[in-house]
């Protein structure tokens, strides 16, 4: 729903989905040790491969909000609040953004703070295999597979807990995460 009926200028911001820069790193690489290896310790030693994928984005956008409504437009029951310069801060989890520059706007009147002005924590991950072919027979071979998702336990922090500057208890600081922490698993499979 639009800010301001008339004026959807005022609307116009990132969209709620864009994540500005992502970077996706991938690689597989066969360990060469043990190449003229025979026998049991050939098939027990050569031909591992490890593989690993990185991936990088920055943070979602997103918008603070005014639960009172003072804008006082049918069917809107949160808008946005004026915004004053920020001031100096030092940002963290318990305040992403600064929470002094937001000021609830003259009753009727429409905020002043833009569409997603603010952006969440950017997300990091590492994933990471290890994984073997055995040779059981000519056509039948067992694939040995180790996997550690997220293998640095690197966290991903979700939005604020509230977006609603009115919310003193919550308001913009970070108590969520948006990923799982580091797993690890292990599987066989055979193919014939």
């Amino acid at each position: 729903c639009a800010q301001v009926l008339n004026n959807f200028g005022r609307d116009y911001g990132p969209s709620d989905y864009m994540v500005k820069h992502r970077f996706t790193f991938t690689s597989n690489y066969e360990l060469p040790f043990g190449k003229s290896l025979t026998g049991v310790r050939g098939q027990v030693i050569k031909g591992w491969q490890i593989n690993a994928i990185y991936a990088y984005g920055t943070g979602q956008p997103f918008t603070v909000l005014d639960g009172t409504a003072q804008q006082n437009t049918i069917g809107i029951t949160q808008d946005r609040p004026d915004r004053i310069p920020a001031q100096s801060f030092t940002r963290s989890n318990d305040q992403w953004i600064d929470i002094t520059q937001f000021r609830r706007q003259a009753f009727g009147t429409a905020g002043n703070e833009g569409h997603n002005a603010f952006n969440m924590p950017n997300n990091k991950r590492l994933d990471f295999s290890l994984f073997k072919n055995f040779g059981i027979t000519e056509a039948v071979n067992l694939q040995f597979r180790a996997e550690a998702f997220n293998i640095t336990n690197t966290p991903a922090f979700n939005l604020p807990g509230s977006l609603n500057f009115l919310d003193a208890r919550n308001f913009a600081s970070i108590t969520s995460m948006r990923n799982t922490p580091r797993q690890i698993q292990l599987g066989a499979k055979i193919y014939w």
